[in-house]
């Protein structure tokens, strides 16, 4: 395997805060006598970065992403281990960081150029590239101190792109552009990899796991986890939603508030007429108890567990699907423990984990449940398909309590079951897209 070519190895980084501004001084004059508290913003790091790999970094505010970001441009020094960055690194750390206020854009484009050492040959290439990605228009001819922070990312990421860096270090940058501008960095950052290693750090995990192979994730200085990006993401978002539980008391409130008519429904209170899958269903589970799911990734308190889901293709009787065909999707599940207005969901994702469809009972009036202790219930879906790309789609199931606001996650489990979706048309064969023909609808357009 090639040498890394950012190698970070048990980096630290730590501050002396003081409670008085005075004791600086004393500590100064005093040496013997500490007078401060050492905060570690970063504590021992380690990890490796391959040519060509895309990095992602996450975690939640004062983690210490910016640090080792920092530390790595060089920017800060650290209080103790090593890294090293090969080759040219280009970052957005600072929205502006760079650029001179009082000049326009284009003249900051024209002064960091000279700067970066583009020969003389390439310049005007170089410089319509930036021109032409940032997409300014007028504005590129104005003073940048009247920029608003999309305008500022704008230019700094195709200042920063347009040089082709060995390392690109992009920390949150993006978060500040339109949708439009951010999926075109996207696209750029994916193409960029043959050209050069990326570190991106963002709070949109769906970005990070579509952009990125492996992810580190740091939690309160130190590396919680890294590996493989859909993997570290989903954990991230478990940890996030546990430390994050709603209370019962504010769950109570939060229902209140919602002026939500709560019905108490029990098992034994299925209509006459069940569905003989259900029937059977409910027949096993009773008896076992058992959850067809353990081996699956989840989280949750545990308050109710999924047992089962079952899919039904309504219009065809066949496991494979198509568009407008009918689908009823049943969630079995058992209460631990009595739930105030439980909400059970799921959502259809793509392989790179997109999500393409999903909803909620709490979107039905009919389905805010008060469910009893020991009781097993089955939220009952019933939906069309949509026209979806033909693939096999991964299904990921949730029940909770409370209101969408304000909610505590019991059972939430990813890709617990997979859906095989085929495109068809009217007449039963499957698409195959064609252009028949391209003709002149009217006189060329003159602008």
């Amino acid at each position: 395997m090639n040498d890394p070519i950012i190698s970070v190895c048990n980096l630290t980084k730590s501050y002396k805060l003081y409670f008085r501004h005075s004791d600086r001084l004393r500590e100064v004059i005093y040496p013997w006598k500490k007078r401060h508290t050492l905060f570690h913003a970063l504590r021992d790091v380690s990890f490796d970065v391959y040519k060509g790999e895309h990095l992602g970094i996450i975690g939640v505010n004062g983690s210490g992403k910016s640090t080792l970001l920092q530390l790595i441009t060089g920017v800060l020094a650290p209080s103790s281990g090593s890294f090293e960055a090969k080759g040219r690194v280009a970052a957005l750390l600072e929205l502006g960081a760079g650029f001179n206020p009082e000049l326009t854009g284009r003249e900051n484009v024209s002064f960091l150029t000279s700067i970066l050492g583009v020969s003389s040959a390439n310049i005007d290439s170089f410089f319509e590239d930036i021109i032409e990605f940032a997409e300014l228009g007028e504005f590129i001819d104005q003073p940048v101190k009247i920029y608003s922070s999309g305008m500022f990312a704008r230019l700094a990421f195709a200042m920063n792109i347009a040089s082709i860096p060995d390392i690109l270090i992009v920390d949150e940058a993006l978060a500040v552009g339109d949708a439009f501008f951010q999926q075109k960095c996207i696209r750029r950052m994916k193409a960029y990899r043959e050209q050069g290693t990326i570190l991106f750090v963002s709070h949109d995990v769906g970005s990070v796991i579509d952009l990125c192979e492996n992810v580190l994730w740091l939690e309160e200085g130190r590396v919680r986890k890294y590996g493989p990006a859909k993997e570290v993401c989903e954990h991230y978002m478990a940890s996030n939603y546990t430390s994050n539980f709603a209370s019962k008391k504010s769950i109570i409130e939060s229902v209140k508030n919602e002026k939500l008519d709560l019905v108490t429904f029990s098992a034994d209170e299925f209509p006459d007429s069940i569905d003989p899958i259900m029937e059977k269903n409910l027949a096993e589970l009773t008896v076992t108890k058992h959850s067809d799911f353990a081996g699956k990734e989840s989280f949750g308190d545990g308050g109710a567990t999924i047992l089962r889901c079952t899919v039904e293709n309504k219009t065809t009787g066949s496991s494979l699907f198509t568009c407008d065909d009918l689908c009823r999707l049943t969630v079995y599940f058992h209460c631990r423990q009595d739930i105030i207005c439980a909400v059970v969901g799921f959502m259809l994702k793509d392989r790179l984990g997109n999500p393409v469809y999903g909803t909620n009972s709490f979107r039905y009036h009919t389905t805010n449940w008060n469910c009893k202790e020991g009781e097993l219930y089955a939220a009952v879906f019933e939906f069309t398909f949509p026209d979806l790309i033909s693939a096999e789609y991964l299904l990921t199931l949730a029940v909770s309590e409370g209101t969408l606001n304000t909610h505590r996650q019991h059972h939430w489990i990813y890709d617990a079951m997979s859906i095989h979706f085929l495109s068809m048309a009217n007449d039963g064969t499957f698409l195959a897209t064609k252009c028949s023909q391209c003709f002149l609808v009217g006189e060329p357009y003159v602008e």
